[in-house]
C-alpha cells in the first residue's frame, strides 16, 4: 500500500502537535506550512498576516501563490498571558506545560480540516 504525498503530509503535521503546543505559548507567531513534497514546517513571524510563497508552482509572475498552511500558533506580543503561564504556578518553559487531551484532539482535527481544504492538485503526486 502506498502512501500519497497528502498522507504524508497530515502524518507529519499530527507529529507536530506537541511542538505547537509548546509554540502557542511563544514569542510571536509560529505557522505549520505543508508543502508540496508533503512535508511540513514551521516558520516564525511578527505578523499573523505573514505568507510562505510557493516558487515552485511556476515560473510565471502572475500565478504566484503562498503555500497553504494548517496551523498558526503562539501570543503574537511579548510574553504569554495564559493562566497556566501567568498563574500560581508560573512556567519558564512552555515545554513543561502539560497538554491536554482536548488539546491534542482539537488540533488534530484542525489539521485534517486544513487538508482537506487544499484543492486536489496541489501535492506533487495529485498531478
Amino acid at each position: 500500500m502506498t502512501t500519497t504525498l497528502r498522507e504524508q503530509a497530515q502524518q507529519a503535521a499530527h507529529c507536530e502537535i506537541p511542538d505547537a503546543h509548546t509554540k502557542s505559548h511563544q514569542l510571536n507567531y509560529n505557522t505549520l506550512y505543508v508543502y508540496r513534497d508533503g512535508s511540513v514546517r514551521w516558520h516564525e513571524s511578527i505578523s499573523s498576516d505573514e505568507r510562505v510563497i510557493d516558487d515552485t508552482h511556476s515560473d510565471s509572475c502572475d500565478s504566484i501563490r503562498s503555500v497553504p498552511y494548517l496551523l498558526q500558533v503562539g501570543t503574537g506580543s511579548c510574553a504569554c498571558n495564559c493562566d497556566e503561564c501567568v498563574g500560581p504556578n508560573h512556567w519558564d518553559d512552555p515545554s513543561d506545560i502539560e497538554m491536554s487531551p482536548d488539546y491534542y484532539y482539537t488540533t488534530e482535527d484542525a489539521i485534517d480540516e486544513g487538508l482537506n481544504e487544499i484543492a486536489y492538485g496541489y501535492f506533487g503526486d495529485e498531478i
